[in-house]
């Protein structure tokens, strides 16, 4: 199966999961009208929701449309008054000199919507990058546009595993120490690239990129490539244990793709890849008026399923591309790229010459908000997307905006980046209950007018109490729609689902109360956390504009600590061994609600939340790389009921599995 398929498909059979365990309804993959030469609705992205003060997630409305195409700007690292510092090492502690180190803007995104990104054409552009020195020492020096961004530092050097990890956005005028950036343990990967009758074939381009990524999406300094010698063959020496893509190519192959592929440390890594005959389309990606679009990416799908395949390509100054490495098989071909469209011609063969594809505009939106005071508001976050009602809204939202006065002028702001089809606004501002518009409809290089009203909208308030009936102090109290199951997958999907209702938190004082304000009417139910807690809810209560709804009193039972230990049947502690226990029949908790713990080397483990009383399953399971069944199986193995009762304080289990 294509990679786009794949990802599509999970998309839907993961959501569907989640339909399960948490309202409202999951994202499904969205479908792409497709015309030889005129844009395809493929819109960018989602962000996951920033607050206002420029923190992660929103992004000022002047970079609006360099973030839609998840490109932070390009800034040389000079003189700035913020940055990195640290040192790299080996896997072993020995200092590295002249290794690559960046720092890449890192959206918290969900994989599925980082997926959409890289096929609309996104590369990240770092914010910065630079080369450690004869220490190990490196100073990274980064611009204005990073305050407030998540970022990934990358840090690459030949003969060690390349690494990439992730850190908050600094803040203006700070200078972050990150201590020692540790690379991986390099494992070499031994390679040959042979045409179908076994011959070796030299100068073959082999590209590596990691399991999680996609060939091509990495900034350029970053993208690896390698030759084949004379005999066909090759080694990688920049990966460490775990999984990776890879692909080979050559002049007059089809090109040979590989996904999933394990890097071990306790065998021989050797891979062969053959080549079948083979050949290229070649074309010009312009715009509506005829002018070349320089710099966007272009892809082939192949028609037949079986086939992974996924050769790119990018443009060149005059909009030309060549698409090289395709089999004799039919061809879908795309074009992306910044303040653009999609375009897809579906019915494409290797060999054809003269392929034109036309790139249409994004549309733009002038919007007016107003405030309860019904004056224009002038600072506010704004979140587009497919209507709400649209199971794939969420999947398919634009980069949250953060607007400012400067933005707003007679009134409205200009927000760019707008595929053709149906969208719906989410504005958030201080003081404000959040609102949404009502849908509107983009077409290509047109200007749609909305208008958003604000409401200073309800609030609910209650007293937070123990089990003795004693206020509890620091207790966080959550908002979530009516029904909502709080389950682990609920937690994880949250990024992909809309919410009416307004998504709040709050703390309780040192007499137990709290008050949540400026929320949207509508149904609400309250997650309620104390320290150690697992969580307890109320839920039907009903929310009208200008209007504080009383929760009842909320009762937390301090609950029994539950640990243990989880072993092979022979005693041996096996390493690597999780322990999740789900509620079978808790009161006021969803079925399934699960707590995890990791066994140590001894095969102890202690769950981080105390358990409430009621009904649970314990099982333990062994998450091997190469083995993602054992853990399920194990888990089977080892299953067992217990009850927790209101007097318990305690209570050890001791679970076993199979060796």
């Amino acid at each position: 199966m294509t990679r786009t398929r794949t990802i599509l498909a999970a998309a839907t059979a993961v959501l569907a999961i989640a339909l399960a365990l948490a309202w409202p309804r999951p994202a499904t993959a969205p479908t792409t009208a497709e015309t030889p030469t005129t844009a395809a609705c493929e819109p960018p992205a989602p962000a996951a929701r920033g607050p206002l003060d420029g923190a992660p997630g929103a992004a000022p409305l002047g970079e609006v449309a360099r973030q839609a195409a998840s490109a932070a700007p390009s800034v040389a690292p000079v003189r700035a008054a913020q940055g990195l510092r640290g040192r790299i090492v080996a896997a072993h502690g020995a200092v590295r000199a002249d290794a690559w180190l960046a720092a890449v803007p890192a959206p918290a995104w969900s994989p599925l919507a980082l997926a959409r990104q890289r096929e609309a054409g996104a590369v990240p552009e770092p914010f910065g990058a630079i080369r450690s020195g004869p220490d190990g020492r490196f100073e990274l020096a980064l611009p204005a546009a990073a305050i407030g961004v998540p970022i990934e530092v990358w840090a690459l050097r030949d003969g060690d595993a390349d690494t990439r990890t992730r850190h908050a956005g600094i803040a203006s005028g700070e200078w972050r120490e990150l201590g020692d950036v540790r690379l991986g343990l390099a494992l070499p990967i031994d390679g040959r690239v042979v045409d179908e009758a076994g011959r070796p074939i030299a100068a073959a381009t082999i590209t590596v990129w990691p399991a999680d990524a996609e060939p091509g999406s990495a900034p350029p300094e970053a993208e690896r490539s390698i030759r084949s010698d004379g005999d066909g063959r090759f080694r990688v020496t920049h990966l460490g244990k775990g999984m990776f893509g890879i692909a080979a190519e050559a002049p007059g192959h089809a090109r040979c793709e590989r996904e999933h592929q394990h890097v071990f440390d306790d065998q021989p890594n050797e891979i062969l890849l053959t080549l079948p005959p083979g050949g290229a389309i070649d074309g010009v990606v312009v715009d509506r008026v005829g002018a070349p679009i320089a710099g966007a990416r272009v892809t082939g799908e192949a028609a037949d399923p079986a086939n992974p395949a996924r050769p790119c390509a990018r443009t060149d100054a005059d909009g030309r591309f060549t698409l090289a490495g395709l089999d004799r098989g039919g061809w879908q071909v795309r074009a992306s790229a910044p303040a653009h469209q999609t375009a897809t011609l579906p019915h494409v063969a290797a060999g054809m010459r003269g392929v034109r594809l036309v790139l249409a505009p994004r549309a733009s939106v002038r919007l007016r908000v107003t405030g309860a005071d019904g004056q224009p508001v002038r600072h506010y976050e704004v979140t587009a997307r497919p209507p709400c009602q649209q199971p794939d809204a969420a999947l398919r939202a634009l980069p949250p905006m953060a607007i400012g006065p400067d933005d707003v002028v007679e009134g409205a702001c200009v927000l760019p980046g707008f595929d053709d089809g149906p969208w719906q606004l989410e504005v958030r501002a201080p003081l404000h209950a959040p609102a949404f518009s009502e849908p509107f409809t983009a077409l290509a290089d047109a200007i749609v007018d909305v208008a958003v009203a604000l409401r200073a909208g309800g609030g609910i308030a209650g007293v937070v109490f123990d089990a003795a009936g004693r206020p509890i102090a620091g207790a966080a109290v959550q908002t979530q729609p009516d029904g909502f199951g709080d389950g682990e997958l609920g937690a994880v999907f949250r990024g992909l689902q809309v919410w009416e209702v307004t998504d709040a938190d709050s703390a309780t004082d040192a007499a137990g109360r709290f008050a949540l304000r400026h929320l949207a009417p509508g149904a609400y139910q309250l997650r309620v956390t104390a320290a150690g807690s697992m969580p307890s809810f109320a839920r039907g209560l009903v929310v009208q504009e200008g209007a504080t709804t009383p929760a009842p009193a909320l009762r937390l039972a301090r609950g029994c600590v539950v640990g243990g230990v989880a072993r092979c049947e022979d005693e041996a502690a096996a390493s690597d061994v999780f322990v999740q226990v789900l509620a079978v029949a808790v009161p006021d908790l969803p079925a399934d609600y699960a707590v995890e713990a990791a066994a140590d080397a001894t095969g102890r483990f202690a769950l981080p939340l105390r358990l409430r009383p009621g009904r649970y399953a314990a099982m333990a399971g062994r998450r091997l790389p190469d083995n993602p069944f054992q853990e399920d199986a194990d888990r089977q193995a080892s299953r067992q009921e217990f009850t927790v009762d209101g007097a318990r304080e305690r209570l050890d289990l001791a679970l076993r599995f199979p060796r």
